[in-house]
Parts: C-alpha cells; structure tokens; sequence
C-alpha cells in the first residue's frame, strides 16, 4: 500500500509540473496577444489619423476647387483679381493718409487757436453755458470723452 501511495504521489508531483508548464506556456501565449493587440491598437488609431488628415485635404481641395470655380464663372482672371486687390488697398492707403493730413491740420488750427489766449468759445471762458460742456440743456457732459485728432500711424 505504501508503495502504491508512493507513486500515486509520483504521479501527481509529475502532473502537476506539467501542469505548471502548461501554465507558463498559456501566459506566454497572452502576452503574445497582447502584444499583438496593442500593436493593431496602435496601427488602427495611426489610420484614423491619416484618414482624418485625407478627409481634411480633401475638404481643402473642395474649398480651393470652389473658390476658382467661382473666380472661371465670375469672368474674373486671377491677375484681374490681385489688380482689384492692389487697386483697392491703393485707395484706402490715400484715404488714410487724406484723413492722417486733416487731422494734423486741424491739430495744428486748434494749437494756433489756443495759443491766442481765446478759446472762441464765449460766455465764461470755458465753454461752458451752465448746463454742460456741449451746449444741450438734456445733457450734463458727464459721458463726455475726449476725440483724438492727430495721426498716430
């Protein structure tokens, strides 16, 4: 009987090493997997990515298509285009330098005006009726803010 325990133990030590060999062969394999799985994880989110970025070259395309589109249709050449654009920045720079002159020269009017010791305003000296700064009886000039003049540019 004794020697029959012996080997039924015999029996199991051997079964259960190779049963714990088993064991570190199926981890093996998982971590495998898992490895296999991050990597197609990886490469999956990757092509998103890049499907994204198509998407959104072609919308861009779509956009440059639509807006030379508009330019054939319209009968507008793009060297028409940029003349317009050159033409038209040429007039608001001379707008502004026109308005940049008046101010100046109304700065240098309103100088000369209050160097005479008179401000031309009248009455008290100040401008000022009693009421406020700017002559309405409704208003007390309170709200009053000072506009400036000169070109800053």
């Amino acid at each position: 009987m004794v020697a029959a325990s012996g080997e039924r133990r015999a029996s199991l030590v051997e079964r259960i090493g190779s049963l714990r060999l088993e064991y570190l062969k199926v981890r093996a394999m998982l971590s495998i997997e898992r490895d296999r799985v991050d990597s197609i994880h990886w490469h999956m989110a990757l092509s998103h990515e890049e499907f994204r970025q198509v998407r959104r070259d072609h919308d861009d395309t779509r956009r440059r298509l639509r807006r030379t589109m508009t330019i054939i249709c319209s009968g507008m050449t793009p060297e028409a285009i940029e003349e317009l654009v050159n033409r038209r920045v040429e007039e608001a720079l001379a707008a502004h330098k026109a308005t940049c002159a008046a101010n100046a020269l109304e700065a240098e009017n309103q100088s000369q005006n209050d160097s005479d010791g008179e401000n031309g305003n009248g009455s008290n000296g100040n401008g000022e009726n009693g009421n406020g700064r700017n002559g309405n009886p409704n208003e007390n000039g309170r709200g009053d803010r000072p506009v400036a003049r000169e070109c800053t540019y």
